[in-house]
């Protein structure tokens, strides 16, 4: 599996739809998406619904697909790009892209469209080289430096209803075989309230670098994040990365709490792209990362209306290699 930083081939979004959890704000939502679009430089593979409009006048690097689908989050419906090995890029690896099981975040929601999209895309030759796995696995489950760490934690991964049948000893197989990683690392604690996804991890702790891992910091003792982040953090101690805390964002709508995370960022061709939710916190945020990643342009993009539906940047997202 890629790191989000390695040269990328694309990023595919599902552009907004009137049949999608985002219809009653489309106005909305379809701004944070041509925002997104406008900052990313390499190719953008844009799907859009065979049963709605679109606008025409995207930059060049924007390809237009049509598939139907049941909503937008691309980060957990499409095929992740597999890294082959170093020493015998062909012997271990005949496959460039994976095409997991998606089951709607543990029979949640419909998933009868979105879990098409990935034959659709082969047929369209757009992914070429893709195998289908049995394994129940979101790419917003799981996060990867480029040397082979993969991290994730339990809370997901060995829900009932994903993958009931096996094992944590036997997903950690799978997925060391199956991404071809080296390692997988494990995180039991932390959560965001409002997250339906049973606390993936592209929205509590990211690598940055080989080195680094940005993740979410909880200051106040009252709040009912405040112990899980902390014990995940103490998780994250224990592992040989330095570690990067960003502030806990507290964000509620019409008297919902939200999972909103600065660790939902995409990296994308020398750029970070940052979500950010109108409050205070946000400038902390774009600061440390600012610090962090100086060799990268970090910009900030508003995804209150995204978060609105329980996600964010990256879960809107899927990065191509």
């Amino acid at each position: 599996m890629y790191a989000e930083w390695e040269k990328q081939r694309a990023v595919v979004l599902i552009y907004p739809h009137k049949f999608c959890d985002f219809k009653d704000d489309l106005k909305a939502v379809r701004k944070v998406y041509d925002e997104i679009i406008s900052n990313i430089e390499t190719e953008v593979w844009l799907i859009k619904h065979t049963q709605d409009s679109i606008r025409t006048s995207f930059k060049e690097n924007v390809r237009i697909i049509e598939i139907d689908t049941n909503d937008l989050w691309a980060r957990d419906s499409l095929a992740i790009s597999i890294k082959p090995s170093k020493a015998s890029p062909k012997a271990h690896l005949k496959y460039t892209y994976k095409n997991f099981g998606f089951n709607g975040w543990g029979l949640k929601f419909a998933a009868d469209l979105d879990n098409q999209i990935n034959a659709k895309l082969a047929c369209l030759g757009f992914l070429k080289d893709m195998k289908t796995e049995s394994l129940i696995l979101e790419g917003g489950s799981i996060d990867c430096n480029s040397k082979g760490d993969l991290l994730t934690n339990t809370q997901c991964l060995l829900s009932p209803n994903r993958n009931p049948a096996l094992s944590k000893d036997k997903i950690e197989s799978k997925l060391l075989k199956e991404l071809n990683v080296k390692r997988v690392h494990w995180l039991s604690h932390g959560f965001l309230l409002g997250d339906d996804t049973d606390s993936h991890i592209d929205t509590l702790a990211r690598f940055i670098d080989d080195e680094t891992i940005a993740y979410i910091k909880c200051d106040d003792p009252k709040n009912v994040h405040f112990k899980g982040l902390e014990l995940m953090e103490q998780e994250l101690e224990a592992l040989p990365f330095k570690l990067v805390a960003l502030p806990f964002c507290d964000y509620v709508h019409e008297g919902e709490a939200l999972p909103a995370s600065y660790v939902n960022f995409l990296f994308t061709e020398g750029k970070l792209l940052v979500p950010l939710y109108g409050k205070p916190s946000d400038a902390k945020a774009l600061e440390v990362l600012r610090e962090a990643l100086p060799q990268y342009e970090v910009i900030g993009i508003n995804c209150e209306a995204l978060i609105r539906q329980h996600g964010s940047l990256h879960c809107i997202s899927m990065n191509v290699h």
